[in-house]
């Protein structure tokens, strides 16, 4: 877990996802308070790759949860870097319209959740981008 404006008291390197790690897992998905709001991806970004880098024999995902209205300089090159990731790239567009170049490209699973998703909508993204190497994963009442 990895937030914007990283690094951060919140940020959470790969951990079992079980009762024995439920207190850590919990405490990175709350918003740090170190963490100052930034609108830019390339930080966290370049964090999850040194992630990927680190531990080579997990099987990565990279989930980012924002607006997308990102304020990077050179937005492209760090949209581009985005997509390239090694492993499951998954945009969650939270209210904005997803950016057509994520949308475009099939490296990207892009899951919008506007202003009238259905609740729950933020935490199925969630526990997809978590669960997602799990065969026997399922979400109940998904509609």
């Amino acid at each position: 877990m990895v937030h914007f404006d990283a690094p951060t008291s919140a940020d959470l390197s790969p951990t079992p996802i079980d009762r024995k790690h439920r207190a850590e897992i919990e405490g990175s998905l709350l918003v740090p308070q170190d963490g100052a709001g930034i609108s830019e991806l390339g930080p966290s970004l370049e964090a999850a790759y040194r992630l990927a880098e680190r531990y080579p024999d997990h099987d990565a995902v990279l989930a980012v949860y924002s607006d997308f209205e990102l304020f990077d300089t050179g937005l492209s090159a760090v949209l581009d870097r985005f997509a390239a990731f090694p492993g499951i790239v998954h945009a969650v567009v939270l209210r904005s319209l997803p950016p057509s170049r994520l949308i475009d490209d099939d490296r990207v699973k892009v899951t919008h959740v506007g202003y009238d998703a259905d609740p729950g909508a933020v935490a199925r993204a969630v526990f997809d981008s978590l669960t997602i190497h799990r065969p026997s994963r399922h979400v109940h009442g998904r509609r």
